[in-house]
Parts: structure tokens; C-alpha cells; sequence
């Protein structure tokens, strides 16, 4: 999972497989995305952490692509609770909200960058 500038993305890996993505929308925004992320946020914070069914958490990446996720909100409905979304599909007990889940990152994820 990668932190820059207020926003956050993740990438998980399952095999020989990878899969990026990250919920579009802000302030204001009635409808949030998530779409496929090309672009990985070079040089933002990236946090590491093992997911106990990667395979659960990719399938909910894909899916959740072909889905709109309502009003966007700071802490309940970002790119934040997004990622946390696909880690509770892998089988993590992560934060709801999105400022629990930076610090469960610090206290719980291996920061690589």
C-alpha cells in the first residue's frame, strides 16, 4: 500500500501475479471509482504487509472495479478505507476509517519506502 500527497493505492501480489488499483474521488464527489492504476506513486510511502488470502483480496480488487461506492468521505469512503477494503477481503483485521488504518499501517506494516 502506497501514501503520497493524500492519497493511497495498493498493489497486491498472488504468484506470479500483481494487481494495482485505487479509488478515485474527493471532496465533493457524490460517486468514488476504483479503477486499474497504472502509475504507482513513485516515491510516496509504501507499506508491506502479508495477506493471508491474496487470492480473495485480488478477486475483490477486480470486482470492485465494476462497482461505484457512493458519496466520498474523508474518513469512511477514500482511497484510504478503499485499500483497507481489499485488505480485509485478504483476510486482515485492519481500521474501518482512514485515519485508523495509517496507524495500524506504522504499528503493524514493514515501511519500504
Amino acid at each position: 500500500m502506497t501514501w503520497k500527497n493524500q492519497h493511497a493505492a495498493i498493489e497486491i501480489r498472488y504468484g506470479p501475479f500483481k494487481m494495482k488499483t485505487e479509488r478515485l474521488g474527493g471532496i465533493g464527489d457524490d460517486v468514488t471509482e476504483p479503477v486499474f492504476s497504472d502509475s504507482y506513486m513513485n516515491g510516496g510511502r509504501t507499506y508491506e504487509v502479508d495477506v493471508p488470502n491474496a487470492e480473495a483480496a485480488m478477486r475483490r480488487q477486480f470486482w470492485s472495479t465494476l462497482e461505484t461506492h457512493g458519496p466520498y468521505h474523508l474518513e469512511r469512503n477514500s482511497c484510504a478505507t478503499y485499500c483497507g477494503d481489499i485488505l480485509r477481503a485478504g483476510g486482515l483485521d485492519v481500521p474501518g476509517t482512514s485515519f485508523a488504518l495509517g496507524q495500524w499501517l506504522v504499528k503493524n506494516a514493514r515501511r519500504l519506502s
